[in-house]
């Protein structure tokens, strides 16, 4: 299992200082991996909420101690995937994660959450989700960007494009490469900056030099406001 911990800005960066902003990043930090030869990669998010919606409402009642359940995967590759447990305090991130195989991933559609019991540090989560009656309820995507430093856990991603897929009842997640709608402003794109102690003094100068506005956006409950069960294409400001 993977477990990181660290501090977590998001901002609407405006879309045309992407272009000139990762110009800059990609002469100070690494790329990602992922995206070392191509500009950016495709993630895709399930997410799961109770019956009633509980994760959604302490969002937007701004509970400060909370935690969301998603599953992720990549590029479109539904073989391959996380689950991940993300828990917010305050500014502060907690996420663990465990690899998941097609198979896994397809049984979270039947509410099927065994394969957390093989984990004694989410066997808790395994009993929260059945009592509570989670269920998967949205699918977000986007094409990232990332930047890295090989110190202090620092990362900065840039978001493009995020979008939502729908209410999801039993619908798997390929259903990411069809019909979406936008939920970020137009003509804005989504920064995050994180990092463990402290944001190295150089990076936080560079960014002073971009108009910024600072966000507490959830995707998850961003696609859960502007996305019902049925999406009408009527919406004026998030088409996509």
């Amino acid at each position: 299992m993977l477990s990181v911990a660290r501090v977590e800005h998001k901002f609407f960066i405006h879309a045309a200082d992407v272009k000139r902003l990762t110009s800059c990043l990609d002469t100070i930090m690494m790329r990602d991996p992922h995206c070392v030869s191509r500009p950016s990669y495709k993630i895709s998010s399930l997410y799961f909420d109770t019956e009633y919606d509980d994760d959604l409402a302490e969002k937007l009642d701004g509970v400060r101690y909370r935690e969301k359940y998603r599953v992720r995967i990549y590029d479109d590759n539904v073989e391959l995937g996380k689950f991940e447990v993300k828990r917010k305090i305050e500014n502060t991130i907690l996420k663990k994660s465990i690899v998941l195989n097609g198979n896994q991933i397809a049984e979270t559609y039947k509410k099927n959450y065994k394969f957390l019991l093989e984990n004694d540090q989410l066997a808790y989560v395994y009993g929260r989700m059945k009592y509570k009656n989670y269920a998967p309820r949205s699918i977000v995507s986007y094409d990232r960007t990332a930047f890295t430093l090989p110190y202090d856990n620092i990362r900065i991603t840039l978001d493009m494009n995020m979008r939502s897929h729908g209410h999801v009842d039993a619908l798997g997640l390929k259903i990411a490469s069809s019909r979406a709608v936008r939920i970020v402003p137009k003509d804005y794109q989504i920064l995050e900056v994180k990092y463990q102690n402290e944001l190295p003094t150089f990076i936080g100068k560079i960014l002073t030099e971009y108009q910024l506005s600072k966000t507490a956006i959830s995707k998850y409950s961003a696609s859960r406001l502007h996305s019902s069960r049925e999406l009408n294409g009527d919406e004026p400001y998030f088409s996509f």
